[in-house]
């Protein structure tokens, strides 16, 4: 299974406290927090429940 790089969860951080300056930008998918089927799935689930909770306000 591959595995992420020295420092990924370092960017990671950075790219979400930029994505906090971005209302309605979602990311989801295995570049970010888990490689796996079930991972992109959460990903997915929760961008999508960021984007109803904005289009709700």
């Amino acid at each position: 299974m591959a595995q992420y790089v020295v420092g990924h969860a370092e960017r990671v951080r950075a790219i979400e406290a930029e994505l906090e300056r971005l209302p309605g930008l979602f990311l989801a998918g295995n570049a970010y927090s888990g490689i796996g089927i079930s991972d992109c799935a959460r990903t997915g689930r929760a961008a999508a429940e960021r984007a109803l909770a904005l289009l709700a306000r």
